[in-house]
């Protein structure tokens, strides 16, 4: 693939259908400690935020340095 937005839109999907494969496992947490809402997994929440702001970051550094190679 030669298309950024579509390969953007491919590895997005991916991660997404990926992680709807896992839903039971919240169910785990609630069985166990059902008196504690909204502690279930905040494992995922930190990793969501950072797939979200990490291309944005990374598109940012890149545009404003205009160079895709990493430090070396």
């Amino acid at each position: 693939m030669h298309d950024i937005t579509v390969v953007a839109l491919c590895l997005s999907s991916g991660f997404f259908f990926c992680r709807t494969c896992d839903r039971p496992i919240w169910s785990v947490p609630m069985d166990i400690a059902p008196n504690i809402p909204g502690r279930e997994r905040p494992d995922e929440y930190r990793s969501a935020f950072a797939a979200i702001v990490s291309p944005l970051v990374a598109g940012y550094v890149i545009d404003l340095t205009g160079n895709w190679y990493l430090p070396s």
